[in-house]
């Protein structure tokens, strides 16, 4: 009995799933766990959520300046358009956040707006990103050690929408790593 590798376009189908779903799962955990997280990480070192934040950001800026050099030269130019003004904005409103560690959820519903689109697809991929925005506060509002708060699900459903963006700008891009399909003999 033999093996064959997965051929890449099917590896290339389940690479969205798996990586919407550890998505799911990291904000799922971090809903559950990230009141205490964050006290016991503030106690240990004050001001590692100032560093976490603005890394956070950083790492925001520099991913879509690679997505927009690598891939988003090659969409339509009024889709790259709208995702640079909705990345921008997105990044804008995080300069106006008081509590670093909240910057977080433009990384993680950032994320999941890209992932989602991956998976579902554009249509689903936005409902289910706006209902998770919604959906993760509703959890934190029956937990203890966490606060609902609706400038939360705004942020959330603002940085989901700017990576929803960003996925849609580059659907429909034919990949590059793809070989040319060999003429049938």
């Amino acid at each position: 009995m033999t093996t064959e590798p997965v051929p890449a376009r099917g590896r290339r189908r389940w690479l969205p799933l798996g990586l919407w779903l550890a998505n799911v799962g990291a904000i799922l955990l971090l809903t559950l766990t990230g009141g205490p997280l964050r006290s016991g990480l503030l106690r240990i070192v004050p001001e590692a959520t100032v560093t976490v934040g603005w890394l956070v950001l950083a790492g925001l800026a520099l991913a879509f300046a690679a997505w927009l050099f690598h891939a988003g030269r090659h969409a339509p130019p009024a889709r790259s358009l709208l995702a640079t003004a909705a990345v921008a904005a997105m990044l804008a409103w995080a300069l106006t956040i008081h509590l670093p560690s909240e910057r977080m959820h433009l990384l993680l519903f950032g994320t999941l707006g890209l992932t989602a689109t991956a998976a579902l697809g554009p249509r689903a991929g936005l409902v289910f990103v706006l209902a998770w925005a919604g959906v993760d506060e509703l959890i934190q509002l029956y937990l203890p050690d966490r606060v609902a708060d609706w400038t939360d699900v705004g942020l959330n459903a603002a940085s989901a929408v700017a990576g929803w963006l960003v996925a849609f700008a580059h659907r429909g891009i034919p990949a590059r790593s793809d070989p040319p399909a060999d003429p049938p003999a």
